[in-house]
């Protein structure tokens, strides 16, 4: 992440292919791919499949932005860069960020279990609890799952849900690794969504965004 002439340039140099499964329509499955850059899990982008030709595409950056469009598959795959000025971006200060950091702490909770094993090999095993949706005294509560492997230690993994991030940054989770598979529980232990590592393909994409991107039609601009 840097600067360029008032605008702020994310660079990704991993995008990551999962295979989602989820328990509307039957658990069915859905690709999702998520970029990230290997040394800043502060921001990522993710694209889900609108239709045959369209991505919609979501940004965020959890110290301080996000923001969703919708851009041509073909168009993504040729870009070197997206850049956005949009009215639909969100934006929060330092002051709130460590706020918020501050108070959600207090309510999820992370246990590390006993490791699992994929294809041979020993991967960490952690669960986290929103305290927020559930009696603290009963046991029929809804969770979130990741399984990692740490044993690369140039990446930072990548977390899709932003209080899972704050979990990180405050070194509850493994410091490297990468997301073998993540997902969610109900209550009664059935499976919401799971996402299960495809693979892995080296990228060179930008995300830029201009430092007065406020009160602006959402538009993207393709750089080939």
């Amino acid at each position: 992440m840097f600067k360029i002439q008032a605008q702020t340039a994310y660079s990704f140099d991993k995008l990551f292919i999962y295979t989602r499964k989820s328990s509307d329509s039957n658990l069915q499955v859905k690709k999702q791919i998520i970029l990230t850059n290997s040394n800043d899990n502060s921001f990522y982008a993710q694209l889900f499949e609108k239709d045959s030709t369209i991505f919609t595409f979501y940004f965020r950056d959890n110290n301080k932005l996000n923001f969703t469009t919708k851009i041509k598959k073909s168009d993504f795959f040729k870009a070197e860069s997206i850049s956005t000025n949009c009215d639909g971006i969100s934006s929060w200060t330092e002051d709130q960020f460590k706020k918020s950091l501050k108070k959600n702490l207090k309510i999820l909770k992370m246990f590390q279990l006993q490791d699992t094993i994929m294809d041979s090999i020993s991967l960490k095993y952690f669960r986290v609890i929103d305290y927020r949706k559930r009696k603290m005294k009963k046991e029929n509560y809804s969770y979130r799952y990741y399984i990692l492997n740490d044993s690369l230690d140039s990446l930072r993994p990548v977390f899709v849900t932003p209080y899972d991030y704050l979990l990180w940054k405050n070194g509850k989770f493994s410091d490297v690794g990468i997301v073998k598979e993540f997902g969610n529980y109900n209550s009664d232990k059935d499976i919401i969504y799971s996402y299960k590592l495809d693979s892995i393909i080296e990228i060179d994409k930008k995300v830029i965004v201009p430092d007065d991107c406020t009160n602006k039609i959402n538009k993207i601009i393709i750089k080939n």
